[in-house]
């Protein structure tokens, strides 16, 4: 990187809600019974989380730009895609 800053003042940092997330899974595991009141499993269901404007004007296009199928999508919020 040549953008003309000292090294030394160069710090990386990390996701730091990936971490957050990371530090408090075992506590959500323990405490929360959303899994069960919600009838999910794990590896069964999809979580996004949408805030990006070009993301929530259309909630479905999002999602496919994500690479979310058509298929979870439809699972997930009940919509139908025209197939037969």
């Amino acid at each position: 990187m040549n953008e003309g800053i000292n090294e030394n003042m160069i710090f990386v940092t990390r996701n730091t809600i990936v971490d957050v997330v990371y530090q408090n899974v075992e506590i959500a595991q323990d405490r929360s019974s959303i899994m069960d009141e919600l009838s999910l499993e794990i590896k069964g269901y999809l979580l996004a989380t949408a805030h990006r404007q070009e993301n929530v004007d259309d909630i479905v296009g999002g999602l496919l730009a994500m690479g979310v199928r058509e298929e979870a999508i439809e699972k997930a919020i009940n919509l139908d895609f025209g197939k037969e």
